[in-house]
């Protein structure tokens, strides 16, 4: 799989929780990266995902979960 590309994840972890429209919870998106293969479906991905998602978060980059 490569390298992961954080800065893109997140941009496209955006991208699926405004497409949702409302409610959206960390796991949906995580195997929605997964199943589009922009992610592994490993445990480390999936903490790395939330660490990422909640930094941007804090700095009003990122909607809220």
């Amino acid at each position: 799989m490569g390298r992961i590309q954080w800065t893109s994840v997140v941009e496209q972890a955006r991208r699926i929780v405004e497409s949702y429209g409302g409610d959206v919870t960390l796991r949906q998106v995580y195997y929605r990266l997964v199943t589009a293969g922009i992610l592994p479906n490993v445990p480390t991905a999936y903490r790395h995902l939330s660490s990422r998602l909640a930094q941007a978060r804090r700095e009003d980059r990122f909607p809220d979960l």
